[in-house]
């Protein structure tokens, strides 16, 4: 499936090759916080010139992946409590929000989707690196579907590229039991308050929720 973000940035096909390799090692971890890239091994590997892996690495220094360093290269973004920080507070600005607009538009389907989502979570209990990759797949899932239904595109885009980053798919990589437990209840809440359309509900939870994991990024941080 062709990234979302490489669609808004219209690429040419060498391009998103290259995007999505890229993006792919750093999530996987192969391509470190800190470590440089050689535009001419992902040239080799992907089997495209090194122009369209130059545009891949700009877009992605844009986005937040990547950092030029005059006269050094190009290198992973090493995070720091700064960016992290930056990040969880641009998602409370907008998602909270897209969340609000949501409410007059989910359909009985859209709201049956949410529940089987919530109870794919709530069931997937394993700490197996594949039920941790499967519970962040339906999280992605869950979220997407609320902020598209709020029919603001300037916003899903920009909200979009910020959770490409992966500093947020490692957040579910560090919960407790109980954080799981809390941050399943949360999913089951706000489906309750669009059920019953209040839209102040839903965006006071969906705040909540950001904030519950950027506060258990960040303690987990520091273990």
């Amino acid at each position: 499936m062709q990234n979302e973000n490489a669609s808004a940035h219209l690429m040419t096909k060498s391009v998103n090759t290259a995007y999505e390799y890229i993006t792919r090692e750093i999530e996987a971890g192969r391509l470190a916080p800190g470590e440089f890239i050689r535009e001419e091994s992902i040239a080799d590997t992907v089997k495209v010139s090194r122009t369209p892996v130059r545009e891949a690495l700009r877009i992605l220094a844009a986005e937040g992946w990547l950092e030029i360093k005059k006269n050094q290269g190009v290198r992973v973004n090493d995070w720091n409590l700064k960016n992290i920080e930056e990040i969880f507070d641009a998602r409370v600005l907008i998602e909270p929000y897209l969340a609000r607009l949501c409410v007059s538009n989910m359909s009985p389907d859209d709201i049956e989707q949410l529940v089987q989502l919530a109870e794919e979570m709530s069931l997937n209990q394993d700490n197996t690196p594949e039920a941790i990759s499967q519970r962040q797949v339906s999280n992605d899932r869950f979220h997407k579907l609320i902020t598209e239904r709020s029919n603001n595109q300037v916003l899903c885009t920009s909200l979009n590229t910020i959770k490409k980053i992966p500093l947020i798919k490692w957040t579910f990589k560090g919960y407790s039991e109980q954080e799981r437990i809390r941050s399943n209840t949360e999913h089951f809440e706000m489906i309750d308050a669009i059920r019953t359309k209040n839209a102040e509900l839903m965006e006071s939870i969906m705040k909540s929720h950001i904030l519950h994991g950027k506060n258990s990024f960040l303690l987990n941080l520091k273990k």
